[in-house]
């Protein structure tokens, strides 16, 4: 995914890819959910455990009891007080945290956060509330930089969950996974009714604060951004991969971008899924989507898609999973060593999409004289729009044991 500006058992017995088999006397260190409820997992799925990812450093628990009242995880008030796990991105003039819910998944049965878009009542969320009109929910309270709110100076330094890392975040060696389910689907071919969404993905800790923060205070640094998930308006495509993000990433191109993007798509299309993971039956089912992302150490970085912790298969046209970046002067098209990009941590970034309406980015640009028959100002501001749900069972990050002061966490090494 391009960002624009800026939210995580097993279904399947395990499939190893490559025929690897997990490491023997593995060593599990999982760091109790803060919630101490009951869908996070236990075990590293086989992935993580043959790059050596066996610490759970963070699980958002869709049943423990902490998640079962917003206030208590997201920012709800706009304090940017340093006490919680997510934070709006932006000023979003509503409170989006009535829409949160724990509730019982009516396919599975099990205690889950329930995200509701009402279609009649939330306000759409325009490109002069949010760059990119989504509703954007991230692991920094660095939201109170791009609000009307500007409370940064008394809260003292921008702050990362989780606080037990040195910076906060995560470091670049890791499997993030969620697992989750969007329901309904919309068609394809209806432009002007769900918004963008969801999407999970990282941002860097030093690059916060602003879309130049690294290029003006940083020595023009770069950054890489990683998806772990990215559906576009609630329809049958995805992608999952690793993204060079304007204007940090110029430099970290492959030589032959495809399709004219800047990264790789490793995934896409839910029919390709349903024919290529055993078991997928679709988006609007609950799986578990994955990005484990591994380094050299030195300069390489290797990302790999997963759903179902199965490898997918690559998608004609759509890019190599499994994609192996050179950060090294050598490999990059500007000349510059990249290699920095190995130690930088990153935070989480949940998109929960945006409604179309009349005044949405959408109507301005894909389809204005369809937007002007199918929305309206309120009362009823998506007419035709169904409600949609994003039941979350859990997003969850495996990492090394030393991720609180291993920036890089090379682990097992690059291969997965």
């Amino acid at each position: 995914m391009v960002k624009q500006l800026i939210f995580i058992a097993a279904l399947l017995a395990p499939v190893l890819a490559y025929g690897a088999s997990p490491a023997a006397n593995l060593a599990v260190s999982v760091v109790p959910a803060p919630s101490g409820g009951g869908n996070c997992p236990t075990t590293p799925p086989p992935e993580a455990q043959r790059a050596g990812f066996t610490t759970l450093a963070y699980c958002l628990d869709g049943a423990g009891a902490k998640y079962a009242t917003p206030s208590n995880w997201i920012d709800c008030n706009e304090s940017w007080a340093k006490t919680f796990e997510w934070y709006y991105g932006f000023d979003y003039k509503h409170n989006f945290c009535t829409n949160f819910t724990q509730t019982t998944d009516p396919q599975t049965g099990k205690t889950v956060v329930d995200f509701h878009w009402n279609s009649n009542t939330d306000p759409n969320i325009t490109a002069g509330v949010s760059q990119g009109g989504q509703l954007n929910l991230v692991m920094s309270n660095s939201g109170c930089g791009w609000t009307t709110n500007f409370q940064c100076a008394s809260q003292g330094l921008i702050y990362h969950p989780p606080t037990a890392a040195p910076s906060g975040g995560f470091p670049a060696g890791r499997l993030t996974e969620i697992r989750f389910r969007l329901t309904p689907l919309l068609p394809n071919t209806d432009n002007f009714h769900a918004g963008f969404s969801p999407a999970l993905f990282d941002w860097a800790v030093e690059c916060d604060m602003g879309d130049d923060f690294c290029i003006q205070s940083k020595g023009n640094r770069f950054l890489n951004e990683n998806d772990i998930i990215e559906l576009f308006g609630g329809r049958q495509f995805g992608d999952s991969g690793t993204h060079a993000d304007s204007p940090y990433g110029s430099n970290i191109c492959p030589s032959n971008p495809v399709h004219g993007v800047c990264g790789q798509f490793l995934w896409a299309y839910q029919n390709w899924l349903v024919s290529n993971v055993p078991g997928y039956k679709g988006e609007d089912t609950q799986h578990n989507y994955g990005l484990m992302l591994t380094t050299d150490g030195i300069n390489q970085m290797k990302a790999c898609a997963y759903v179902d912790h199965f490898l997918v298969t690559d998608y004609p046209g759509y890019g190599t999973n499994c994609f192996t970046y050179q950060l090294d002067a050598a490999h990059s098209p500007s000349g510059t060593d990249l290699s920095y990009m190995l130690t930088q941590r990153k935070y989480l970034s949940l998109w929960l999409g945006e409604l179309y309406g009349p005044h949405s980015n959408e109507c301005a640009s894909i389809d204005p004289s369809g937007c002007a028959v199918n929305t309206k100002d309120p009362p009823d501001l998506n007419p035709g729009q169904p409600d949609q749900d994003y039941y979350i069972e859990y997003i969850a990050v495996w990492t090394c044991a030393a991720w609180q002061t291993d920036p890089t966490c090379e682990a097992n090494g690059i291969t997965q």
